[in-house]
This record gives structure tokens, C-alpha cells and sequence, in this order.
């Protein structure tokens, strides 16, 4: 039985550890969750979330992020990096904010897809 019991609770483990890393990095930056949120895979509602979140210069640079179901996988002070997955490629940025406005947008050329 004590068997049974270690093997169910090791099992169980297992799942928790494997679905919050899937998860990705909680952040509490709430003007990049409210970004993230918007993301759902249309190139029209991620412009309306570069629009509505972005100062000005970061909207003119005209960056538009293709892809739905954003993990945050790395965060640094007040900037995230996330990936958002487009017709089975996942396209990479870094974000990083400044009270609720994103100021800087790039894509991140360091990111290694798994």
C-alpha cells in the first residue's frame, strides 16, 4: 500500500512540475498581462494591443505580433520575454514597460525554440 501511496504522490508530482513549467513565468506587470490577454492570434486585435498599450514610438515602428497563447518565459526587472505561436512557429519579443505604456518592442533574436 505504501508503495502505491509514494508512487501515486510521486506521479502527481510529476504533473504539477510539468504543467507550470509549460505555464511559462508568472509576472505581476500587469500592463503586459493586459497586452498578452489581448493576443489572440488576428493581426487585428494585436494592433489594437500595440495601439492601446505602446507609446507612441514603439507604435511606429509598426512591430505586430503574430501568434496566440503567449508564454512569458523570462523577465528582467520591468521587461518580459514571450512567445506566442503562429501556424505552429513560435515568433519570440521582448517587451518592456514603463507605468502602462510599453515603451520598448523587439523580437527576440536570442530565443531558442524548443
Amino acid at each position: 500500500m505504501k508503495t502505491i501511496l509514494s508512487s501515486a504522490l510521486f506521479i502527481i508530482t510529476l504533473m504539477i512540475s510539468a504543467n507550470g513549467f509549460s505555464q511559462g513565468v508568472k509576472t505581476e506587470n500587469k500592463t503586459a498581462k493586459a497586452f498578452l490577454d489581448m493576443l489572440d492570434g488576428t493581426e487585428a486585435t494585436a494592433e489594437k494591443a500595440v495601439n492601446k498599450f505602446a507609446v507612441p514610438a514603439v507604435i511606429k515602428n509598426g512591430m505586430i505580433p503574430f501568434g496566440k497563447k503567449p508564454v512569458i518565459y523570462k523577465e528582467d526587472g520591468n521587461c518580459i520575454s514571450f512567445y506566442i505561436t503562429y501556424d505552429g512557429d513560435k515568433n519570440a519579443y521582448i517587451i518592456c514597460t514603463k507605468g502602462d505604456k510599453i515603451e520598448s518592442f523587439d523580437t527576440d533574436l536570442d530565443f531558442d525554440e524548443e
